[in-house]
């Protein structure tokens, strides 16, 4: 079993995570000699420590919210939008700051627009990395 499928810029295909557990005496069955492939479906599979994840609660807590408006994002892009985010961003703003200049839009889908520009690496956001997501959380075009 596959905990993570993860995708970066220097993996654009990605590659499967599995947390590494101690195996135990009856973790495998009897058709298998217990070790993990190297790869499964044609992508990567590295072995990660649990203990490695636990600084990742804060990110994994935040990129889980921002995954829905990315999904609904790539159906539904609007550049105009976007570039206006980017125009705005000129200096550190919160996310409060973007929705309420932006008023006149779904305050959905200018959140959208601005999660995209972050995977996009137009925007940046080390709040991302250290603070839950909230209308406080700071972002700048880069």
């Amino acid at each position: 079993m596959v905990d993570f499928w993860v995708q970066t810029r220097d993996l654009p295909l990605g590659e499967f995570w599995l947390l590494h557990h101690p195996p135990s005496e009856d973790s495998f069955g009897e058709d298998t000699d217990g070790t993990e492939p190297e790869r499964v479906h044609k992508l990567a599979l590295r072995l990660i420590d649990p203990e490695a994840l636990r600084g990742w609660s804060i990110p994994v807590a935040n990129w889980s919210q921002i995954m829905p408006h990315l999904a609904s994002w790539r159906r539904f892009p609007d550049k105009l939008l976007a570039q206006s985010i980017v125009v705005f961003a000129d200096t550190w703003r919160t996310r409060d700051e973007i929705l309420w200049q932006l008023r006149d839009r779904d305050a959905t889908e200018v959140e959208a627009a601005l999660y995209a520009l972050v995977v996009e690496g137009r925007v940046v956001s080390p709040d991302l990395v250290t603070s839950p997501l909230s209308g406080t959380t700071q972002f700048k075009r880069v």
